[in-house]
């Protein structure tokens, strides 16, 4: 009886180890399961909350000239006047896509009546229309990526900033900007890094003037969409053979730009000219901001102020103060 008795016990213990056995990996599976659900939902933007952006990562080895050591950015613009009678800023444009509306402003394959591009404060318009810029040149794009090229053109008399750099003569600034296909955004948006860092530059002749865009613009940079809310990788990471030699400002008005892209950018060793904090609405008047801090002069801070005035001007209920606090340098 003793013997059956332990038996029993025996057969018990067993059962309850295998039970144990069994159910160990299964709690574990479990719970790696739950994990990951909460990292999924934690990388997901809540109703009302942020999306969480993740972070390029500064590359070192693009810059082999200290940052210090490079001439300021007004120095640089001041000796490209002085040389060539002229100054370049480059802008890509990410056309807005949204499938699901149904309206000719969201349409990413149609510029001429694209929110970014054609309709009212589109760049290819509002520039023109609204603020005083030349339409020096236009094109159908280049490749299945660019579907349209604008050139504006702006006759400048010296500012005493400008007085100040040593340009003294009345020169032009020229602005390319270019229109990508919303199923080019990843492209579009690394063309900025692109040019700054590795220096290949476009030309294009402008009444029998031919003007240098891209690595030998003084700002580049993007407007449109942001497409690393979407999906994520690292620009930075596909420049291989290229090197910072020269100091160009870049910037972003795109939603959230400065999460991304902000220090990363810096540290790599370009001038910081405007990213974003928050949302915007990111329309061709904030480019028009910038512009005028570089046709002024009035460069640092001043291209964020510029931009933050022209965005509560056209932005209804948003004061200066919300408007300054969206971007930053």
């Amino acid at each position: 009886m003793a013997r059956r008795s332990r038996s029993l016990l025996e057969n018990r213990h067993i059962t309850t180890l295998n039970d144990h056995t069994l159910r160990t990996p299964l709690l574990i599976f479990g719970g790696a399961i739950i994990l990951l659900l909460f990292v999924v939902r934690g990388l997901q933007p809540e109703p009302g909350r942020s999306p969480t952006v993740l972070t390029a990562q500064p590359s070192y080895a693009l810059s082999p000239v200290a940052r210090d050591e490079l001439p300021s950015l007004a120095a640089t613009i001041a000796a490209d006047i002085q040389r060539q009678r002229y100054v370049s800023v480059t802008v890509q444009v990410g056309l807005f896509d949204r499938d699901a509306s149904g309206t000719a402003f969201a349409d990413g394959d149609n510029p001429r009546t694209n929110l970014y591009w054609g309709a009212l404060y589109g760049v290819d318009t509002h520039l023109p229309n609204s603020a005083g810029w030349r339409r020096a040149f236009r094109d159908d794009g280049i490749g299945n990526h660019i579907v349209a090229r604008s050139v504006f053109q702006k006759r400048v008399t010296p500012s005493e900033h400008w007085i100040a750099n040593g340009v003294t003569e009345p020169f032009d600034v020229f602005v390319l900007a270019n229109a990508w296909r919303h199923d080019h955004l990843v492209e579009a948006m690394e063309q900025p890094i692109r040019d700054a860092i590795c220096g290949n530059s476009t030309r294009i002749v402008i009444d029998g003037r031919p003007i240098e865009f891209g690595g030998a613009s003084a700002l580049v940079g993007y407007v449109g969409q942001n497409h690393m809310l979407d999906e994520y990788w690292d620009p930075l990471t596909r420049l291989e053979g290229c090197r910072l030699t020269r100091r160009i400002g870049i910037f972003y008005a795109a939603p959230f730009s400065a999460a991304a892209l902000h220090r990363p950018l810096q540290e790599t060793g370009l001038y910081s000219v405007l990213f974003t904090r928050n949302r915007i609405t990111p329309e061709a008047y904030v480019i028009d901001g910038i512009l005028d801090a570089l046709i002024v002069g009035d460069l640092d801070d001043g291209f964020v102020d510029s931009a933050a005035a022209q965005y509560a001007r056209y932005q209804k209920g948003v004061g200066i103060e919300t408007a300054r606090s969206l971007f930053i340098r």
